[in-house]
């Protein structure tokens, strides 16, 4: 069982921007002019002016990796040159072009207004069914299913596919489904229940690689799971416990979204035997513990095998916003960057998933 997380949405976040007129021989003439950051909730923003057009960038403060739903509004005199809202993700302390605007009348004032919101995933994300998770607990007895897929007791809304395994305290856990941990908590040391205390439980979140999530929740005090680590499926992650809303040791799993308003959206998956179909884990009924990494022989064929594109080295890398669109195009010479690139239909390809429409260069409409 597991209480809905407290909610990891920064306020929505308003600002407004007026910039007067400049005679049209001087806004030609105009180099760039960068403005100060402006900062909420560790949420930096700010615009650079380059000629007519306007680089907005953002910048995060923050210790964990996040999304930024960006978007500029009541817009005088100036325009959009991509689809809005602009949605970025953010690494500690990174910078990076949101979006770009374009001054339709350099001799007239404009003005404009953004507003933002900071998501701890990404909303476009799509599930890679393809992928069957393995069990995520170790050690030598089949464990059972106390609470399913549409539980009575909790597993409901958005916790509704999440599954409940009672198992003995100190139970190996396993990560199910490879990725970088992207949140640990694992400094409290029991049961919420039990001690009359509201505290939350300890937990270690995985980020995949097609941008969703696995939670495994009420895990025992310490473990040698960190931010930042890259694992893959059958590593050791933590010790089942019983902190937090906890009635005895087990471990709540659960693979979720996050919604474009910040809230998580779970997620039902298959699990792996074998076969190309999976199957799909129910209450009521005995699993066998799954393969740690270093179990050798122990393990069947395939069990420990890799999702394609995940490695132990550097960091793993989410999809983008949005489904970049198809298309074939060399780099942009002189950007340094590869994923700035213009496609066959003369579109640019920014390295935030932007796809951008506009007889300009790409090393400028991507704000670099």
């Amino acid at each position: 069982m597991l209480l809905a997380l407290a909610s990891l949405v920064a306020p929505l976040a308003v600002l407004g921007f007026l910039s007067p007129a400049l005679p049209a021989a001087a806004a030609e003439r105009a180099s760039t002019q960068t403005g100060d950051w402006t900062c909420r909730e560790k949420i930096c923003q700010r615009a650079s002016r380059r000629g007519a057009y306007l680089t907005l960038e953002l910048q995060s403060r923050r210790a964990a990796p996040c999304w930024v739903v960006f978007e500029p509004h009541a817009l005088t005199n100036v325009k959009a040159l991509q689809a809005t809202p602009f949605i970025v993700r953010l690494e500690p302390g990174q910078t990076r072009t949101a979006g770009l605007l374009a001054i339709e009348d350099a001799a007239m004032p404009h003005r404009y207004q953004t507003k933002w919101r900071a998501l701890p995933g990404n909303p476009h994300a799509v599930h890679d069914d393809r992928w069957h998770y393995r069990m995520p607990f170790g050690g030598s007895q089949p464990i059972p299913i106390s609470q399913g897929y549409n539980g009575r007791f909790s597993h409901r809304g958005a916790s509704a596919y999440a599954l409940d395994f009672p198992m003995s305290w100190g139970t190996p856990i396993l990560a199910a489904r490879g990725g970088t941990i992207v949140e640990v908590v694992n400094d409290k040391v029991a049961s919420g229940i039990r001690t009359g205390e509201s505290e939350g439980d300890n937990r270690v979140v995985i980020e995949h690689l097609d941008g969703t999530f696995a939670i495994y929740a009420h895990l025992r005090h310490g473990g040698p799971a960190r931010v930042g680590q890259r694992v893959q499926s059958g590593e050791l992650i933590g010790l089942s416990g019983d902190t937090g809303f906890s009635t005895g040791p087990h471990l709540h799993f659960e693979v979720y979204k996050i919604g474009m308003d910040g809230r998580r959206q779970s997620i039902p998956v298959k699990f792996w035997n074998g076969t190309k179909a999976g199957f799909t884990a129910l209450a009521g009924l005995q699993y066998k513990p799954g393969c740690p990494r270093d179990g050798g022989e122990m393990c069947l064929p395939g069990e420990l095998a890799s999702e394609p594109g995940l490695s132990s080295a550097g960091p793993a890398r989410a999809l983008p916003a949005a489904p970049s669109s198809s298309g074939s195009g060399g780099a942009n010479p002189g950007t340094g960057d590869a994923q700035l690139r213009r496609r066959e239909d003369g579109a640019c390809v920014c390295p935030n998933g932007a796809t951008l429409h506009v007889d300009l260069p790409c090393n400028l409409v991507c704000g670099r």
